[in-house]
């Protein structure tokens, strides 16, 4: 071989070679960026709490709505959310919670035990069509209320004792009631904002666009494009913002668990909610990472 083809050949190399290190995924460069990219199964219905049923739509709805209380990540212990405390009556039928001073809504309104009242309020009513109704039903007549043999919220066992204080009664002692109260179905929602769109039992509205939305978690809506993906970004209103280190979320809607798979595969996500049964045992035997020249897309 003549030395210029030869010198010609070790640059092609090392271009290529160069060109396999300095290439990077999504995830590279989201981890990098503190983007987090997140496979989320098929398209959200919506982003309302009281309307919604799915895990896509609930995935959502933990980085943009908060309750009174959360889980701990990795204990799943109830810990302080929205109430920085919470007292029960000896007999296990009073709940008082304590909201904090610093709770509020993405666009810097103060979140306050009437916000409860109302949210609950809404999630009971008929034609709304919440599914997890259900869930209320452990506060005293709320049930009632939800079937109309009665008709007056104020029987219902909320009361907004002043603007941080709430007070909830049970029907009967419910040792799980803390836990149901990080069900997205006993999410707040910002009334004034629904009110704005229309009715508040008029699941219809558009509250829930990005350009409309006021939350209370710790990201709120950068964009929503159907079929394509669904971010967020950090509330700057959140009460523990400080606390929030990713600039960024990407939900990404996947339909089918094997093209989910590949895109994990390939870096384009951090995480897949999804694995076909087949793909489980090779990835609990590979001890190595893979290298993926050519990212698979599927935009």
């Amino acid at each position: 071989m003549k030395p210029g083809r030869l010198v010609s050949l070790l640059v092609i190399i090392s271009l290529g070679l160069w060109g396999c290190e300095e290439r990077k995924t999504l995830v590279q460069l989201g981890t990098e960026q503190q983007i987090l990219h997140l496979g989320n199964g098929t398209e959200p219905a919506g982003i309302d709490p009281h309307t919604t049923t799915g895990m896509p739509e609930y995935h959502l709805q933990m980085a943009l709505f908060e309750g009174l209380v959360a889980k701990h990540p990795e204990t799943l212990e109830i810990i302080p959310a929205v109430a920085e405390r919470w007292e029960v009556s000896d007999d296990g039928l009073v709940y008082t919670f304590h909201i904090r001073d610093t709770a509020k809504w993405s666009n810097g309104d103060a979140i306050t035990a009437q916000d409860f009242v109302q949210s609950w309020n809404r999630a009971l009513m008929p034609a709304l069509g919440n599914q997890y109704a259900g869930s209320l039903f452990v506060i005293k007549n709320a049930e009632a209320y939800y079937r109309q043999t009665i008709n007056d919220f104020s029987e219902v066992g909320v009361q907004a004792v002043d603007e941080k204080t709430l007070h909830v009664t049970l029907e009967n002692p419910t040792p799980y009631f803390l836990q149901l109260l990080d069900h997205h179905s006993l999410f707040p929602v910002h009334i004034p904002t629904i009110k704005k769109f229309g009715a508040l039992d008029d699941n219809t509205t558009p509250w829930t666009r990005a350009e409309n939305f006021v939350g209370n978690g710790p990201f709120v809506i950068k964009e929503w494009t159907p079929a394509k993906v669904f971010s967020v970004i950090p509330n700057p209103y959140y009460w523990d913002a400080a606390s929030v280190r990713l600039k960024e979320i990407r939900f990404y809607p996947v339909d089918q668990a094997l093209v989910e798979e590949r895109m994990f595969k390939a870096g384009q996500l951090h995480k897949t909610n999804t694995m076909p049964s087949e793909k489980i045992p090779g990835y609990r035997e590979r001890k190595a990472p893979i290298c993926i020249l050519e990212p698979i897309s599927i935009y």
